[in-house]
């Protein structure tokens, strides 16, 4: 496998290296493609660059007055002298207008100074650290005028060199204080949208109280309250600071929302069920997912920041002279008079607008190139047949190495899973929410159990209570749910898992490694930002640490070859909305089955497809079990897909089991008003054409509005009055292996009731 690795390696094309791109140079990839967006990014590297070396781009010290250069206008740089290209500055000498007191500045040509590159200057410490005097600009003589090169303000300091250090100041500010806002958006947003409850109401409550601040008040306390010997850069940090805190209340309501919405949806789901933590589920499927919404909002936070700092300093509550920002540099051209007769003194408003405009369009350019539903994410689809050719012979080899198919169950064998007395409760604030009520069954070794019912009785939420996979506020209240280890596991080692930490070590190594679990929409079970690839190598390196990357997808490789999906070789690399639903389902079959789970739970695995391709799903899955001898739990509705493939059946009515038996007495000999009702809705091939469908009358009803009594009689045609309307009938046996709970049963006639 290594030799074709590297022979893959040593002779990948360029088409290939589209092939096998990460999604990061995917992004890379589009994202030159945008013409505007790399333009500005060029721009905010040239202003970030200034940031870090702002003395070096600075002519002379932005401090430093020179009265005889009050409000003196842009110098002209001559570029030819005589028809050679030598750059120049005339001499400037300034009068006072004895009329109107206004300095007039006029050039002396007989004075000429050169102007040079990396010319000698104040002295500086470049980043901080290496002591020089080295400027880009500057006049060898030193005799000579500093150069103006945008002018100068009232107290004649360099206004070129001023600017340059109030981008310092205020690209930082907006650079900083986004990251802190970042940090504290996400992380506050994403425990209030993930955990909910008492914590959600904290959090919203806090960014209600702070969005309600009115700011300008607030800043002129502020303003007043800062200590006045404080440092220019303690009032920088603070500043910082403080817009970061007021500023995460954005992001953090962004964040939560996509938290809420993402937290229930499979492909969540799927994460935990390979036996990822929270905190990977978060940052690894919850975060990428909406890559694009922070991206915007971090875009639109920078410039918002750079405009904030901008308009405090302005107003005089932010940034205090001496030190320069954009906000300081713009006092001076707080007037109509003085911008009509220094013009020049508007010029630090142009990088503002600058950088906002070029944040936004940067921002828009990584977003795109940040989406994985980009037309060129199917670029990755084009590698060449030499190179699939070459991984094929590679995952063939590793599948060998690493693949074990467990024995077929013998007859006899101790059920691999019982669940005994389940009571899973959903408390909400209209009251208590009985999911399921006492539901118990046994799931067979190496055979199939069917759960059957309408919707609304329970069957999911059982799958996700053994799984401890249930939706908050849910919980198990009562009852055991006994799981049988292979050997290997645990030898042969009985757990309860309701017992046990649903987000312990224990559980993760058990969901998704030895019980598994297929969704019924196949589309919303895998991660829209992450390829097949990633989610199947993600469960393969989860509970099997010693495989590689390259043996983990050498058997991933196989897994979908085995659930037949063809050229998988390709397939792998695709993401979900590039593949069909019968492809799709089956990628997530082959997701669960690459760790040989000794119990595979079916949840309606095929409602979502259309009957061939359902056909198809369902043969695929009686082939595999057939291989790898592991038992299955399939829920669904569906009675024909329970006859086709159950070998035992569970009929769930309201979270309790109203029958239990081997499939053929379910179907020939039912015991229960509820299934004899399910087996007269499904439709005849022999019935007279026109005749209608049978139907049971009425509907489920709500968890929250159990009827009294047994919980089926509202509906049935057969209910005994004050009997069933009063007291509940309890699961006992009609038959060898056959259980049903009815009082029509002569078998409940002397057997003690309860009331509810």
């Amino acid at each position: 496998m290594a030799d074709a690795v590297a022979e893959v390696r040593s002779g990948a094309t360029a088409q290939e290296q589209v092939f096998v791109a990460s999604q990061w140079r995917l992004m890379w990839w589009r994202f030159r493609r945008h013409r505007l967006a790399v333009a500005s990014g060029v721009v905010l590297l040239v202003f970030y660059v200034v940031t870090l070396f702002a003395p070096f781009f600075a002519v002379h010290d932005p401090t430093l007055s020179e009265a005889e250069r009050t409000l003196m206008p842009p110098q002209k740089i001559h570029w030819f002298d005589g028809g050679r290209l030598q750059p120049h500055v005339f001499a400037v000498e300034g009068a006072r207008d004895p009329r109107t007191f206004k300095r007039v500045y006029t050039e002396d040509k007989s004075l000429k100074y050169p102007v040079r590159l990396l010319a000698r200057g104040f002295p500086y410490k470049l980043l901080w650290i290496s002591p020089t005097d080295i400027h880009l600009l500057g006049a060898p003589d030193a005799a000579a005028p500093t150069l103006f090169l945008l002018g100068a303000d009232v107290q004649g300091r360099d206004l070129w060199s001023r600017v340059v250090y109030g981008t310092r100041v205020s690209m930082s500010i907006g650079l900083v204080g986004v990251t802190l806002s970042l940090f504290l958006g996400i992380l506050l947003g994403g425990i209030s949208g993930f955990y909910g409850g008492v914590v959600d109401s904290v959090i919203q409550r806090a960014i209600e109280i702070i969005r309600s601040i009115p700011a300008i008040p607030f800043w002129m306390g502020l303003a007043a309250f800062l200590p006045r010997d404080w440092s220019v850069l303690q009032i920088y940090f603070a500043i910082t600071i403080i817009i970061s805190v007021l500023g995460w209340t954005g992001l953090a309501r962004v964040v939560r929302g996509r938290f809420l919405a993402l937290r229930d949806e499979d492909f969540v789901t799927a994460a935990q069920l390979s036996g990822a933590s929270r905190t990977k589920t978060i940052f690894r499927y919850m975060l990428p997912s909406f890559y694009s919404h922070i991206i915007a909002e971090i875009t639109l936070s920078i410039p918002q920041m750079i405009i904030s700092e901008t308009a405090l300093s302005f107003l005089g509550l932010g940034i205090r002279p001496p030190a320069v920002s954009y906000g300081t540099l713009l006092q001076a051209a707080q007037n109509v008079q003085t911008v009509a007769l220094t013009p020049w003194l508007m010029f630090p408003a142009i990088p503002v607008i600058v950088a906002v405009l070029a944040f936004n369009f940067l921002g828009d350019g990584v977003r795109d190139a940040a989406d994985p539903y980009s037309q060129h994410a199917s670029t990755r689809r084009k590698g060449g047949d030499r190179r699939r050719r070459l991984i094929a012979r590679a995952g063939t080899s590793g599948a060998a190495d690493g693949s074990h198919a467990r024995p077929s169950a013998g007859a006899g064998a101790p059920p691999i899973l019982q669940v005994r007395d389940l009571h899973t409760h959903f408390p909400v604030d209209e009251g208590t929410v009985v999911a399921v009520d006492g539901a118990s069954f046994d799931v067979p070794a190496g055979k199939t159990l069917g759960i059957v019912g309408e919707s609304g009785c329970g069957k999911s939420v059982t799958a996700r209570s053994v799984l401890r996979i249930l939706d908050r506020p849910g919980e198990i209240v009562a009852g055991e749910i006994l799981f049988r280890r292979a050997p290997g596991n645990g030898q042969g080692e009985i757990l309860d898992l309701a017992a046990l930490d649903a987000d312990g070590e224990q559980m993760r190594a058990i969901r998704g490694g030895e019980i598994a679990l297929v969704f019924q929409e196949p589309m919303a079970s895998f991660s829209p930002v992450h390829t097949v690839n990633a989610q199947l190598l993600e469960a393969i390196r989860l509970h099997r640490p010693e495989a590689g990357k390259e043996e983990a997808r050498a058997i991933g490789i196989e897994a979908l070859r085995q659930v037949h999906i063809p050229n998988p070789e390709q397939r792998i690399d695709s993401y979900a909305f590039e593949l069909s639903g019968g492809l799709r389902q089956r990628a997530m079959i082959a997701i669960a089955l690459s760790c040989r789970p000794s119990l595979l739970i079916a949840d309606e695995p095929t409602t979502a497809l259309d009957v061939t391709t359902q056909a198809q799903i369902l043969d695929l899955i009686r082939e595999l079990q057939g291989e790898h001898g592991m038992a299955i739990m399939l829920i669904t509705h569906d009675m024909g897909v329970i006859a086709e493939m159950a070998d035992e059946v569970v009929v769930m009515y309201l979270g309790r089991v109203v029958e239990s038996a081997p499939v053929d007495d379910i179907f020939h000999n039912p015991k229960h008003p509820y299934t004899q009702a399910l087996h007269r809705s499904i439709p005849s091939i022999t019935a007279p054409t026109g005749q209608e469908l049978d139907s049971i009358a009425g509907t489920v009803p709500h968890p929250n509005e159990r009827p009294t009594g047994c919980p089926f009689h509202p509906r049935c045609p057969s209910f005994i009055p004050d009997t069933c309307d009063r007291a509940v009938p309890e699961l006992l046996p009609v038959a060898p292996g056959h259980g049903a709970s009815c009082f029509l049963n002569p078998t409940h006639q002397d057997a003690p009731v309860s009331t509810r």
